[in-house]
């Protein structure tokens, strides 16, 4: 059996000042991007291209890999100019597709209600930001967004948290992070953030993954219902 000691505290909210918060996959259904980059864009490409879906599929999977954890990999800007599409026009047009996770509105109205101020940290380029907030709404609830594009590192880099405890001014001791990236998650716990949470469940058609590593929350009723532990 799990010894979730190991995966550090769990959140107490009289120990936390500041809550940060990932966008896709934690406050977003991650179903939207999964969607849009691995059928729509492929076969707005094909098209473009005049070769099969299944060709397109290749060779943009081929381009997502070289590019995998880096900026450019996060850039729909980046995306139009390596493939020739208006990807900011075709993310624009899909955004009815954009959501909230069935939980999150709920959740950040909660912060707010007990005087816990959120912030959004995200690996989301400025323009993809703009786009789902204007869908969601969800800048209403936060107190800053900060932009991995914008920083000029990801977040699974020192150099972000770095700019992000500077900007957002946090003590990385007295704050709640949630993501569903555990490779951002172990950044941010050497950064020294001591509440971390993993989102295991990013997508709401896919089945949860727990993290061997962090305390996972499939959903954050947790969070607003707190018990000692969560499930695993």
């Amino acid at each position: 059996m799990t010894d979730i000691t190991a995966f550090g505290p769990w959140p107490e909210w009289d120990e936390i000042d500041h809550v940060l918060l990932d966008m896709d996959g934690t406050l977003l259904n991650l179903g939207f991007d999964n969607e849009f980059f691995s059928e729509f864009l492929p076969a707005q490409y094909a098209v473009a291209n005049d070769i099969s879906e299944e060709a397109a599929q290749e060779d943009l999977f081929a381009r997502y890999k070289a590019v995998e954890g880096t900026l450019q990999w996060f850039d729909i800007e980046f995306w139009g100019e390596e493939l020739g599409l208006d990807v900011v026009g075709l993310t624009e047009q899909q955004s009815h597709k954009v959501s909230l996770h069935p939980d999150a509105d709920a959740f950040l109205k909660h912060m707010q209600t007990i005087g816990k101020p959120a912030f959004l940290v995200t690996n989301a380029h400025r323009t993809t930001l703009n786009i789902k907030v204007k869908r969601t709404g969800i800048d209403q609830y936060l107190e800053k967004m900060v932009c991995s594009n914008e920083v000029g590192s990801p977040k699974h880099h020192a150099s972000f948290w770095d700019h992000a405890k500077e900007e957002i001014g946090y003590d990385p001791a007295r704050t709640l992070f949630v993501d569903d990236s555990e490779k951002v998650l172990v950044a941010a716990r050497e950064h020294g953030i001591r509440y971390i949470l993993h989102r295991s469940k990013p997508s709401i058609v896919d089945p949860p993954k727990p993290s061997d590593q962090f305390h996972s929350i499939e959903d954050f009723h947790p969070l607003m219902y707190p018990r000692k532990f969560p499930c695993l």
